[in-house]
């Protein structure tokens, strides 16, 4: 339950940054961008 919360708070801080910066790719790379938000959560538990 708590690795999905945080989850889901790392994965709206993320869109928040894209959208800022690449507004008009940030369908194209959603894959890549939950991959790097497990990757940052991996290393916030570990």
């Amino acid at each position: 339950m708590n690795i999905r919360i945080a989850t889901n708070q790392d994965r709206d801080d993320v869109q928040r940054v894209h959208m800022r910066a690449f507004p008009d790719c940030s369908k194209f790379i959603g894959g890549k961008k939950l991959l790097f938000n497990l990757r940052k959560l991996w290393k916030l538990i570990l």
